[in-house]
């Protein structure tokens, strides 16, 4: 009876301390979309980002946009078309300095559902702006997206600002100091800070996790 008493209790104790730390990462991520919102928003309404993606100017968008993206220590930074071609990206590199980022164009966008919700100009209850997590040959990405304007009210383009789950796995851990890991919605996992230098993310059982779901 002892034994099945303290055992019950040691259950509920763990069982409250996942419910607490489920819901300071389910916080972090609100904290961290807000923080990719501060950033689009600032890019979006900067004086030239809008002309620049108009003309395609991919030069002239990377001067504007890195030390934004510096400052802000964003990973990833997507400026598209209407079509959802990119005219420039800029992706920092890992472990890299803070200024380190490589640009790129031509990368497609338009496959992701609220990537075209941005492009066919729809709106929900909290704006005009979408986010998600995508998994993207550069790798796994949550990101944030809004419409670019000109001064006029004309939508040009948009823009997309992410950070990497590997990342924001990292940070989970340091701040909550459980282990995090990110699911698809199929249940198999993408990201996880359980994983160690010898593992794979193939490695995690997310077998009842896909029953669950």
């Amino acid at each position: 009876l002892i034994s099945q008493v303290v055992f019950d209790s040691l259950q509920e104790r763990f069982t409250n301390q996942l419910i607490e730390v489920g819901k300071l990462s389910a916080d972090r991520m609100v904290i961290e979309e807000d923080a990719r919102l501060e950033t689009l928003r600032l890019l979006a309404n900067t004086d030239g980002i809008a002309q620049a993606v108009t003309d395609e100017n991919a030069e002239r968008l990377r001067d504007i946009a890195l030390p934004i993206a510096v400052n802000s220590q964003e990973e990833a930074v997507e400026f598209i078309d209407l079509e959802g071609i990119s005219i420039l990206s800029l992706r920092h590199r890992p472990n890299a300095p803070l200024e380190n980022y490589v640009s790129t164009r031509g990368d497609t966008f338009s496959q992701w559902e609220f990537v075209q919700q941005v492009q066919q100009g729809n709106q929900d209850a909290a704006g005009d702006k979408y986010a998600a997590v995508v998994s993207a040959t550069w790798g796994n990405y949550f990101y944030v997206a809004g419409p670019i304007f000109t001064s006029d009210g004309k939508r040009v383009g948009a823009v997309l600002i992410g950070k990497s789950l590997q990342t924001l796995v990292s940070q989970f851990r340091e701040q909550t100091l459980a282990q995090t890991t990110f699911y698809h919605l199929d249940g198999h996992p993408l990201v996880s800070s359980l994983l160690t230098g010898k593992e794979s993310i193939q490695d995690i059982n997310s077998q009842e996790l896909t029953d669950a779901l």
